[in-house]
């Protein structure tokens, strides 16, 4: 296995939650340049090791200060965003926490689903964050964890599936299988692999479980 740095992407910023549609568009999370414009979602191209083209992702920020987007994941064919919202002040965050879907309309443009009628039954006054969406888009995964965070929190999976795209996602349930500390979740591209991270003895831990 060989590890590397990209090139053409990191800063002296936050850089974190990649994310790569089928055709190598790069999407991530950076601090940058926050303050200035209120995005934290930026994309760009993805070839040999370096990710090139680097620019804001239009349409996504809510574009107030406080609120930031913390996580980002594209679908497979880079038709849709899985955003999370997340409401941070001095005293750090996020305080509230809800997973918001954006449909692309042009290069680098994306619109918010007016009504979210995907996630109908997804969001609550819990934090919900760190979405995973399925190749076929018929399997959400995200992290939910009850409002504040303390030391005492406990951040379980859930997963929440649909029949159809063209349906929202029913109501989702926890993955018992998946227990204490645990967070963002990663689907293999054959569904077959969940991979999440795991705190234990004050470090994170991945795992991976498969499906029977």
């Amino acid at each position: 296995m060989i590890t590397l740095r990209l090139n053409g992407i990191n800063t002296e910023h936050l850089e974190g939650v990649p994310t790569m549609d089928e055709t190598g568009t790069f999407y991530f999370v950076t601090t940058r340049s926050y303050f200035e414009t209120y995005a934290t979602i930026y994309s760009g191209t993805y070839t040999d090791g370096a990710v090139n083209n680097v620019q804001i992702v239009e349409g996504v920020s809510r574009n107030q200060i406080g609120w930031l987007n913390f996580d980002v994941e594209v679908s497979s064919d880079g038709n849709y965003l899985f955003l999370a919202d997340g409401r941070f002040d001095e005293n750090g965050g996020p305080h509230e926490a809800n997973l918001v879907v954006a449909q692309k309309k042009g290069i680098n443009q994306f619109e918010r689903l007016a009504d979210q009628w995907m996630l109908k039954h997804i969001n609550t006054s819990d934090l919900e964050y760190a979405a995973c969406i399925s190749g076929d888009m018929l399997e959400l995964y995200f992290t939910r964890v009850k409002a504040p965070i303390t030391v005492n929190s406990i951040p379980r999976i859930w997963v929440a599936t649909r029949a159809s795209i063209s349906q929202p996602f029913a109501k989702p349930y926890m993955i018992q299988e998946i227990s204490g500390f645990v967070e963002a979740t990663t689907i293999s591209p054959d569904g077959r692999r969940l991979y999440y991270h795991k705190l234990e003895d004050e470090k994170y831990v991945l795992y991976m479980i498969e499906k029977e």
